[in-house]
């Protein structure tokens, strides 16, 4: 199985992927408060790289649901 953010294998990711970060840094912070502004729909708060990308999940999973996509259901093919 490979991360789809930092596309490493094998249960190992890349030093700076939000997913190898601790829950409280700062950089998972940034993330996820990217994560829940592009959500929202609320517009982009920064330029940082943790919370842009945050901010694309978040967007992607609003036009997901947006569009009835339901992952409990359907499930992701990664």
């Amino acid at each position: 199985m490979r991360c789809h953010y930092c596309r490493w294998g094998l249960g190992k990711h890349d030093p700076n992927c939000p997913v190898s970060v601790p829950d409280d840094s700062e950089r998972r912070v940034r993330w996820d408060r990217g994560q829940s502004d592009g959500r929202r729909g609320q517009p982009s708060a920064s330029d940082d790289p943790a919370y842009s990308l945050g901010y694309n999940q978040g967007v992607i999973a609003l036009e997901e649901a947006e569009n009835g996509f339901n992952p409990v259901h359907e499930g992701r093919q990664w």
